[in-house]
């Protein structure tokens, strides 16, 4: 297994893989440790999952455990207040830590060590190849071979770039969760008074073992469009502590002459099969503020878009 980038991603990856004693090899173009301000809270789970891996006790001592904080409404005074010990029967670590990013890092490249795997760093990664049986990874001086290949170096990663192509800045929308990933991304024109022309919508599910691939396209189509639906209308009126609306024949829907064409990919994989109705619907909307700040409109921060003016063009 070949990994690149030792960030806290890659070197997690790492630790596990070594810890199943399956050979990994992790390389990173920078000097050192990555020691700029990055992340710098780790939850309960995370902690636990650390621990599995025998830095967390390490990584407790040189930070700061935090058991209570607050969520404060600045404006009004009001807030609340979360207790993390009342999940002290769920978790070894009911408090969330706060330490640097580069501090577990470190720990890591050092556990790694004990290990006999050296992290490599100053090795950058010029290009990928992908063939059916391996993946090669092209360096500035040789190459590295591998069986399967982890791209972990970041937000600009080559990795992605060189095997799933270029990806427009600020456009993908991604959602993860009932043994699945779907990732959306959409292609808008903004007209005059903020009407959006809808020109392409992309949308790859990885749903492990897919059974009949013709429904999962259909479902992830159909989830993809009720979640445009309410990106687009779904507003729920309250007043005096009372919804508004009645019933969902208030609630506009896609008719057919409007509904853009979703091209879907399966991604394949022999993990047991995943719940593929949900995500879909998840990533329709945030896929959708994606391209309209994309095309040159604003960076929205709340739903549906008609609350900023946003329509369909007709």
């Amino acid at each position: 297994m070949l990994i690149v980038g030792a960030g806290p991603v890659g070197l997690t990856a790492a630790l596990a893989l070594a810890q199943a004693d399956i050979p990994v090899r992790v390389v990173d173009a920078g000097p050192d440790v990555d020691k700029r301000m990055r992340a710098s809270t780790f939850h309960p789970p995370t902690l636990d999952m650390l621990e599995t891996l025998g830095l967390a006790s390490d990584l407790v001592s040189q930070g700061l455990p935090v058991s209570r904080f607050q969520l404060r409404q600045h404006e009004s005074g009001d807030h609340v207040v979360f207790d993390l010990s009342d999940i002290s029967d769920a978790t070894s670590h009911p408090y969330r830590l706060q330490v640097e990013q580069h501090r577990y890092c470190a720990l890591a490249v050092e556990s790694l060590s004990r290990s006999g795997i050296d992290v490599e760093f100053n090795t950058r990664v010029e290009s990928v190849i992908q063939s059916a049986d391996e993946v090669t990874a092209i360096l500035q001086n040789g190459e590295i071979h591998a069986l399967w290949l982890i791209g972990a170096d970041g937000a600009t990663s080559l990795i992605r770039r060189r095997l799933l192509g270029p990806i427009p800045p600020g456009r993908l929308a991604i959602a993860a969760g009932w043994n699945c990933v779907c990732a959306a991304a959409m292609d808008v024109t903004l007209h005059r008074n903020k009407r959006i022309e809808i020109h392409d919508v992309a949308c790859a599910m990885h749903a492990g073992t897919v059974i009949n691939p013709a429904i999962v396209t259909s479902q992830v189509q159909g989830g993809f469009l009720y979640g445009l639906c309410a990106a687009l209308w779904g507003d729920i009126e309250i007043q005096n502590g009372q919804v508004l609306a009645g019933n969902f024949d208030s609630q506009p829907v896609l008719r057919m002459n409007q509904a853009p064409a979703v091209r879907v990919q399966l991604v394949p994989g022999d993990e047991p099969p995943g719940g593929v109705g949900e995500l879909p619907t998840s990533v329709a909307a945030p896929a959708l503020a994606n391209a309209i700040a994309a095309a040159g409109g604003e960076r929205l921060r709340e739903l549906p878009v008609q609350r900023a003016g946003y329509q369909l063009k007709t």
